[in-house]
């Protein structure tokens, strides 16, 4: 009986562990557009980390893309890249900062 209820304090613990709010983690908006978009991929340049970008589908027939070169302070953003591509879009940078979007 005691190792059951010591049992239940732990879970419960481990509970409440895993409902706190992660406030530490900031939440961005990039866009200020209401378009709705899916299937994001991100990602950062190996040589200078303050170059960000984002690629995304845009519901239900384009494209788009969003870009920092300050962290994440401001962005460029563009919801009508390729209106042609159905495809999920990844992007990458290369060791040497070349971007790839695919």
């Amino acid at each position: 009986m005691k190792n059951l209820k010591l049992l239940i304090l732990l879970i419960l613990i481990f509970i409440q562990i895993d409902l706190k709010p992660q406030s530490s983690i900031p939440i961005i908006q990039i866009t200020s557009s209401s378009a709705q978009k899916s299937e994001t991929s991100v990602t950062v340049n190996p040589i200078d980390d303050n170059n960000l970008f984002v690629g995304t589908n845009v519901s239900p027939d384009r494209i788009g893309f969003y870009y920092s070169s300050n962290s994440g302070a401001d962005w460029t953003e563009n919801d009508n890249f390729d209106n042609e591509v159905r495809t999920d879009p990844g992007v990458a940078y290369d060791l040497l900062g070349n971007l790839f979007y695919i």
